[in-house]
C-alpha cells in the first residue's frame, strides 16, 4: 500500500512538474508589430477612410534599411529588406474586404536618394510618399491619398536623419509625403521628430491640397535647425479648412534660402474670424533675406489685411522689400498690457474697448469689463431685458435687421430648433429680391438647404440648392452655419457639412431678415415658423450682428437683443413672438425713458447692471416719461367707475373682467401704472387659494379639493353641489372635487364612504371641523373655513384593531381564537396560529384561522439516513453540509434540531451524510477533486498520510470499474476519471488501470 501511495504521489509530483515548466510566451503590445520571431516597436500609423472591398493601398521606398508592415487585415506582416537600394520602389496590397484599418510601420532608414534633393519637380527620391510611383501629383485626385484619414506617431524616427547629417545621403526628404490626402484630417506634433538638418525640399509640398485638413499642430516642424531652398515650399497648399495657425510654428529657422515659403499658405481660408500671423511665426529668421523666400506664401488667403486691436503690425520685420508677395496679408503680434487708459479694460494682457455705449467713464486703469461704465441723465435708464432661451415665430412674425449685405463675403451662425415635426417649411433665412441678386436658407425636416443667386424673374436661379440630410426632431436644437465666400457656398448642420460652387453675386439690395424670405418686387414675403436660440451675422470676417432672444420689461416687447450695438429689436410682422424660458436679466447700452409713473435722476451704471428708476406712490402719475423727480408725480385727475367683478389694468382706463385667482369690487378706480381694484385671492388669504373669473368679494374665494377614494368598491355618494360647495366631478365617480370657499359654513349632506375592499382611505382635512359618524363612514358637517388650509393628512374608513383582536366586518374588532394572535395593532388583523400549532394539525397549515389553532401532534417521527427533524417542524430535512445525520426516531421540539452532528472541526462533508467516517477532505488534482473519508470503507483504497507517521488520514475508493465520481465534487462532463496505472511487479494490488471514485457520497436512501 505505501508503495501504491508512492506511485500516486510521483505522478502527482510530475503533473504539477510540467505545469510548473511550460512556458508563456509573452504577447506583443499594441505598440508594436508581431513579426513571429520578436516585437518591434510601431513608429507611426495611418488609420485609413472606410475602404471598399479591393482597395489598393501602395506607397514608394526610396530608403535604405529593413521595414515591417501590419496591414490590419489578418495577413502576414510585410517585411522589406533594402539593404544598399535607395531606388524607388513602389509597394501594395489589397485589401479583399470593406472598413476601416490602421495601418503599422516599423523599421529605420540607413540612407537615403538624393533624387529629390536634386530635381525640383521630381519627387521619387522623397523617404517615403503615399501613391504609386507613375502617379501625377500635380493633379493627384484619386489612388491612396485619398485612403489615409490620419496620420499618427512619428515618421521621422523611421526616415531620421543619420550620422548627423554629414551627407546628403544622411538626409531625408518628405517631397510630396501626402500630396492629394484629400481626406487627411488629423496629424501628429511629432510627425517628423528625429528629423534635425535642413534640405532641399524637406517638406516640399508635404499636405499639398489637403482640403479637409483642419489644423496644424504646434511642435510640427520644431525638431529640423537650419534653412534650405524651398524647405516648405507649397507644404499646405489650398488647405482650405484650415482653422487653426500655430504661435511660433517654426522655431528653429535660423537662416534664409530662396523660395523657402513659397506658396506655403497659398488659398488657405483659414476659418477663425480676423486670422493673423501670429508674430513670432518666423522667430528665428535673421540676417539678409534671400530671393523670393517669401513669393506668395500667403497669397489667396483669407487673413486679415490690417491687425485687429490688441496687437501690433509686425510684418515689416518679416519681408521688408517682399510685401506685395503676401498679398497684403499680416503678421500681428499681442500687445502686453499691464494698464489701459480710457474706455478700455485690461483682458489677461490684452486692453479691449469697453462694449458698446459703456464709455462714460474714461478714467484710466480699468481691469475689469465690470468697470465700463454707461452714463445717463435725468429722466432716463438703462432699461431691463430678460435673457430668454428662444425666441418662435408662427408665421406672422419676423424681424428686419435693417442691414444690406454689400460683400461676396458672408456667413451666418445660429441654433435652431422646431416645436413640432412637419414636412413643411420650418425656418426660413435671407435677404431676396425680384430682378436682384440675393441668398436664403432653408430648413425643413430632414433637409437642410442653402441657395444663392436668385436673379432676373420671381423663381428662376443662376445658382443651385446645396442641402444636407438629417432627422429634424421636434424640440431638437441644431447647430448650423452657411457661408458664402466669392463663387463658394458652404453649409454645415451640427458636425455633417457640404459645400460647393455657383455662378452670380450674393449683394442684395434688400434688407436681411429673420423667419422671412426678405423678397419683396412682386414675390411672395414667405414669414415662416420656427425658433431661433441665438444668430450671429459675418461680413468680411467681420461680426456684423450677434443677437439673442430678449423681452424687455417695460413694455414685455419680445425680439432679439443685440449684443454688438446694443440695440433691440422687435417684431415688424403681426402678433407677438412666442417667448423661451428665462435664462437672466440684464441692462440695456442705450439710455431709454423711465415710463410713465416712473422718475430717476441721473446715473452712471456699470456693465452688466440695471440703472435704477422710482415708481411713484400709488394712485399717483407722472405726465411725462422722462420725469427726474418725485415732485413729477401727480394725483390722478381721472378715474373711471367700474362694475362689481371688473377692475382697471395699469396704464389704462378702461374696465376689464376680474381675473381668474382675484376678486374686483368694482367702484371708482383711478389712472396709474399699476393694477387698480384686483385683489389677489393667494396674496391675502394664502397659497393654493384661487377664484373664478369675474369675483367681485373674498368669500368668492376657495380652496379646490379632491376626495380620493382608492381600494374600495362602491361609489362616492351624496355630492350634489348644495350649501358651500361645488362638485365638478360627476356624482358616482371615484374621485370627486369640492370647492370649499373661504369664511363660509358648510353643512353637508351625508357622504356615504362605501365598504372597504382593501386598505383604501378618503383623503379628509384635519383643520376642518368635523362631526364624523366612524361606524357609519359618513362624514355630515364641516364648520367655516376661515384661514388656509394646511396640508391634508390621511382618514381611514376602517378602524384599528389591538394586539390580539382581528377585523371582523367594517367597524367590528374581535378577540383571536385559542392559540392564535395578532403580532401588533393592524387595521387590517390577520391572527397568526402561536408556536406549535397549527391550523389544519400541520406546520404548513393556514395562519389566519379565527376559529383557534390545533396542536402539533407530539407523536414520534422517522427519519432516514442522510435526513434530521429540524427546530419546530414534523418534515424530515436533508442533512446539512458539513454535518452527517444517522437515521432516527424523534419527537417533535420547537427549539431544537434533531439528529444532526457537525463534523469534527476543519473536516468536511457533502449535504446528506449519515455517519462520522463520511466526514474528510477534499483532494485537488488539476481542475478535478476527489472526495476523502476519514474512515476507510472497502478495499482497495487511496490512502493518505498527512502526518507522515505511517498511519493513513483519509481515504479515497478505487476500482478497475469506471464509476463516475460525484457531481458535488467532480466535473464529470465526458465522465472523465483520474486514472492511475499499477505497473507490474506491484505487490499487493493488481496490475492495470484503476480509477479513483467516491461511493460515500451516494444518498440513495
Amino acid at each position: 500500500m505505501k508503495k501504491l501511495k508512492n506511485i500516486f504521489l510521483c505522478l502527482l509530483c510530475a503533473f504539477l512538474a510540467i505545469i510548473a515548466n511550460i512556458a508563456v510566451a509573452a504577447a506583443c503590445t499594441s505598440d508594436q508589430i508581431d513579426i513571429g520571431t520578436d516585437c518591434v516597436d510601431t513608429k507611426f500609423t495611418i488609420t485609413t477612410t472606410n475602404l471598399n472591398a479591393n482597395a489598393v493601398f501602395k506607397f514608394v521606398l526610396s530608403a535604405s534599411g529593413i521595414f515591417y508592415v501590419d496591414w490590419n487585415d489578418g495577413s502576414s506582416v510585410e517585411i522589406i529588406t533594402r539593404n544598399n537600394n535607395t531606388t524607388p520602389t513602389e509597394y501594395s496590397h489589397t485589401y479583399a474586404t470593406a472598413g476601416q484599418r490602421i495601418i503599422k510601420f516599423a523599421g529605420l532608414a540607413t540612407g537615403y536618394n538624393t533624387t529629390s534633393y536634386n530635381n525640383d519637380k521630381d519627387s521619387s527620391g522623397a523617404a517615403i510618399r503615399f501613391g504609386a510611383s507613375n502617379n501625377n501629383i500635380s493633379t493627384r485626385t484619386g489612388g491612396t491619398p485619398t485612403l489615409i484619414a490620419s496620420l499618427d506617431g512619428s515618421i521621422g524616427s523611421a526616415f531620421p536623419t543619420l550620422n548627423g547629417g554629414t551627407n546628403d545621403s544622411d538626409k531625408p526628404t518628405f517631397f510630396d509625403l501626402c500630396n492629394g490626402c484629400t481626406n487627411l484630417q488629423t496629424i501628429s506634433g511629432n510627425l517628423f521628430s528625429g528629423v534635425t538638418t535642413a534640405k532641399k525640399n524637406l517638406f516640399r509640398s508635404v499636405f499639398d491640397k489637403c482640403t479637409n485638413l483642419t489644423s496644424i499642430p504646434a511642435g510640427l516642424f520644431s525638431y529640423a535647425y537650419g534653412s534650405a531652398e524651398s524647405m516648405f515650399r507649397s507644404a499646405f497648399y489650398q488647405c482650405k479648412k484650415l482653422s487653426v495657425f500655430p504661435d511660433n510654428l517654426f522655431p528653429n529657422i535660423d537662416g534664409a534660402a530662396a523660395n523657402m515659403f513659397m506658396y506655403t499658405f497659398f488659398e488657405v481660408n483659414f476659418t477663425t474670424t480676423n486670422q493673423y500671423i501670429p508674430g513670432n511665426t518666423f522667430l528665428g529668421l535673421h540676417g539678409q533675406t534671400a530671393s523670393n523666400l517669401f513669393n506668395s506664401a500667403f497669397k489667396k488667403s483669407n487673413l486679415v489685411t490690417s491687425c485687429p486691436n490688441g496687437t501690433d503690425d509686425v510684418t515689416n520685420a518679416y519681408y521688408s522689400s517682399y510685401k506685395n508677395s503676401w498679398d497684403s496679408k499680416k503678421a500681428c503680434a499681442i500687445i502686453q498690457y499691464t494698464s489701459c487708459t480710457g474706455a478700455e479694460y485690461l483682458s489677461g494682457d490684452v486692453c479691449l474697448p469697453c462694449p458698446s455705449g459703456y464709455d462714460g467713464d474714461v478714467q484710466d486703469g480699468k481691469t475689469s469689463i465690470s468697470d465700463c461704465k454707461i452714463s445717463c441723465p435725468a429722466g432716463k435708464w438703462t432699461g431691463e431685458y430678460e435673457r430668454l432661451s428662444y425666441i418662435e415665430a408662427n408665421g406672422t412674425q419676423y424681424i428686419d435687421t435693417g442691414h444690406v449685405i454689400s460683400s461676396t463675403s458672408f456667413k451666418a451662425e445660429l441654433e435652431y430648433s422646431s416645436p413640432v415635426e412637419g414636412s413643411g417649411t420650418l425656418g426660413h433665412f435671407g435677404g431676396n429680391q425680384d430682378s436682384l441678386n440675393g441668398h436664403a436658407a432653408n430648413f425643413k425636416e430632414n433637409k437642410f438647404g442653402v441657395w444663392v443667386a436668385f436673379a432676373n424673374a420671381q423663381g428662376s436661379s443662376t445658382g443651385s440648392k446645396i442641402t444636407v440630410g438629417g432627422v429634424f426632431n421636434a424640440g431638437e436644437i441644431k447647430h448650423i452655419t452657411y457661408e458664402f465666400t466669392g463663387n463658394n457656398r458652404s453649409l454645415s448642420v451640427d458636425n455633417a457639412s457640404t459645400s460647393g460652387t455657383f455662378s452670380g453675386s450674393i449683394i442684395s439690395n434688400n434688407k436681411y431678415r429673420l423667419f422671412s424670405n426678405g423678397c419683396v418686387g412682386g414675390c411672395n414675403d414667405t414669414l415662416l415658423t420656427g425658433r431661433i436660440h441665438w444668430f450671429k451675422m459675418y461680413e468680411n470676417s467681420t461680426l456684423i450682428f450677434d443677437f439673442i432672444p430678449a423681452r424687455r420689461v417695460s413694455d414685455n416687447a419680445i425680439g432679439m437683443y443685440d449684443l454688438v450695438s446694443g440695440r433691440f429689436f422687435g417684431n415688424s410682422g403681426t402678433g407677438d413672438f412666442v417667448a423661451g424660458g428665462v435664462l437672466g436679466t440684464f441692462g440695456g447700452s442705450s439710455c431709454e425713458n423711465v415710463g410713465i409713473g416712473y422718475y430717476s435722476s441721473a446715473s452712471m451704471t456699470s456693465y452688466g447692471s440695471v440703472s435704477q428708476r422710482t415708481q411713484c406712490a400709488p394712485g399717483e402719475i407722472t405726465l411725462t416719461d422722462t420725469s427726474t423727480s418725485v415732485s413729477d408725480c401727480i394725483s390722478a385727475s381721472g378715474f373711471t367707475v367700474c362694475p362689481a367683478g371688473q377692475y382697471v389694468p395699469a396704464n389704462s382706463q378702461t374696465c376689464t373682467t376680474c381675473t381668474a385667482g382675484s376678486w374686483c369690487p368694482g367702484g371708482q378706480l383711478y389712472f396709474d401704472t399699476t393694477d387698480q381694484g384686483l385683489n389677489s385671492c393667494a396674496t391675502a388669504i394664502g397659497a393654493n387659494w384661487s377664484s373664478d373669473a369675474g369675483s367681485d368679494e373674498q368669500t368668492d374665494c376657495y380652496y379646490l379639493i379632491t376626495l380620493h377614494k382608492n381600494g374600495y368598491s362602491g361609489i362616492i355618494e351624496g355630492l350634489s353641489g348644495i350649501g358651500c360647495y361645488v362638485v365638478s366631478a360627476a356624482e358616482g365617480t371615484t374621485n370627486a372635487q369640492l370647492k370649499l370657499f373661504y369664511n363660509t359654513a358648510c353643512t353637508l349632506p351625508a357622504i356615504s364612504l362605501p365598504a372597504p375592499a382593501g386598505n383604501g382611505h378618503y383623503d379628509i382635512s384635519t383643520s376642518w371641523t368635523t362631526t364624523t359618524d366612524v361606524t357609519n363612514n359618513v362624514v355630515t358637517t364641516i364648520a367655516p373655513v376661515t384661514s388656509a388650509i394646511p396640508a391634508i393628512t390621511t382618514y381611514y374608513a376602517r378602524k384599528s384593531c389591538a394586539i390580539n383582536y382581528y377585523k371582523s366586518g367594517n367597524t367590528t374588532c374581535s378577540a383571536c381564537g385559542s392559540n392564535s394572535s395578532t403580532p401588533a395593532k393592524n387595521a387590517l388583523g390577520a391572527c397568526v396560529c402561536d408556536t406549535g400549532y397549527t391550523a389544519d394539525g400541520s406546520a404548513n397549515g393556514a395562519t389566519t384561522s379565527i376559529n383557534g389553532c390545533l396542536e402539533i401532534a407530539a407523536s414520534t417521527l422517522s427519519c432516514n439516513n442522510g435526513y434530521y427533524l429540524p427546530a419546530n417542524s414534523n418534515v424530515c430535512a436533508k442533512c446539512l453540509a458539513n454535518n452527517y445525520c444517522p437515521s432516527g426516531t424523534y419527537t417533535f421540539d420547537s427549539i431544537n434540531n434533531q439528529g444532526i452532528t457537525q463534523c469534527p472541526n476543519g473536516l468536511l462533508s457533502p449535504v446528506g451524510m449519515w455517519e462520522s467516517g463520511q466526514c474528510g477532505r477534499i483532494l485537488h488534482v488539476g481542475e478535478k477533486y476527489v472526495y476523502l473519508r476519514s474512515v476507510k470503507q472497502m478495499t482497495p483504497s487511496l490512502n493518505v498520510d498527512i502526518n507522515n507517521d505511517g498511519v493513513p488520514d483519509f481515504f479515497g475508493n478505487i476500482s478497475t470499474t469506471a464509476i463516475p465520481m460525484n457531481a458535488d465534487f467532480i466535473n464529470s462532463q465526458d465522465n472523465n476519471k483520474l486514472k492511475i496505472n499499477i505497473p507490474a511487479g506491484v505487490t499487493g494490488v493488481s496490475q492495470g488501470v484503476y480509477y479513483v471514485y467516491d461511493d460515500t457520497v451516494n444518498t440513495n436512501q
